[in-house]
């Protein structure tokens, strides 16, 4: 029974979240924004579990915040005036 709760529960839930975020945002940033869900998993188990971080786990974050940076970066820049 928990097992099929946790399924329907995070199912329905990621859908509600995800079609909210396509209405208000391009699917190019949606894409993008998949990349940071380990980063923010992580984070929460740390702070609910009490896991432990190491080195690893910052090199990867630095490199996923880098390259989700860097694919975003040309979305939010003004284009020239005419």
């Amino acid at each position: 029974a928990a097992l099929g709760y946790m399924a329907v529960f995070s199912s329905v839930f990621g859908y509600l979240i995800f079609y909210y975020l396509l209405h208000h945002l391009s699917a190019t940033q949606i894409s993008s924004l998949n990349y940071l869900l380990p980063i923010v998993a992580t984070t929460l188990s740390v702070v609910i579990l009490k896991e432990h971080l190491n080195r690893g786990f910052f090199a990867a974050a630095a490199l996923v915040l880098t390259g989700v940076w860097l694919t975003q970066r040309a979305h939010w820049q003004i284009p020239p005036a005419d």
